[in-house]
């Protein structure tokens, strides 16, 4: 892991001193693009101290996005690296994850954030309360560029990320592992089994 942090900070110039928030994932709309480039340009006047954000990703929003962003001061701060069949070592490069997905089913990409020790910014959308606790993550409501503007400045506290990463450590998520997962769907499997009985 801490192979993996130096290695991608060097490759995109980011200072080891860096608070690096990291989303991995499609860059298009649906996936709340649009609200994560709208409070970045809100933090733009008065940009946190050390804030750098990396993108791991592509997608149909991309090109646009990344223009947009080009007129803003810190652009620089800013990566975007596309897609990337590992986002591991990104994971393990950053600081905290933001997911502002504006509709999700059971996200991978927050597992995986979560199993990298990761605080998380998630929206209130699908699966998301299934994964993330507000003692160690936090949760915001989709399409609103302001609280992810806040959330975003709170997590650059290290302080905050040290109280969230420490309620992270407590948690197994063994509800996700394969055994209890399938578990769950033979549960699933034989309630409509027996639903097709009585209908016979």
């Amino acid at each position: 892991a801490r192979e993996d942090r130096n290695q991608i900070r060097k490759q995109f110039s980011v200072p080891e001193s860096a608070v690096v928030g990291v989303y991995t994932g499609r860059i298009t709309r649906e996936k709340g693009m649009e609200e994560l480039w709208q409070a970045l340009v809100l933090m733009d006047e008065e940009w946190p101290d050390g804030l750098w954000v990396i993108l791991v990703g592509d997608g149909d929003f991309r090109a646009l996005m990344e223009q947009k962003i080009s007129r803003m001061k810190h652009a620089e701060r800013i990566v975007f690296t596309g897609y990337k069949p590992r986002v591991v070592a990104y994971l393990h490069a950053a600081d905290f994850f933001v997911h502002p997905s504006l509709h999700e089913n059971l996200s991978i990409s927050i597992l995986e954030a979560c199993a990298a020790r990761l605080p998380c910014i998630v929206t209130d959308v699908g699966g998301n309360r299934e994964i993330i606790r507000e003692d160690f993550g936090m949760i915001l409501p989709a399409r609103d560029a302001v609280a992810l503007q806040h959330a975003i400045i709170r997590m650059c506290s290290d302080t905050i990320r040290q109280q969230l990463r420490d309620a992270l450590e407590q948690e197994t998520f063994e509800q996700f592992q394969d055994d209890q997962v399938d578990r769950q769907l033979d549960l699933v499997y034989e309630r409509l089994l027996c639903m097709d009985g009585e209908k016979v």
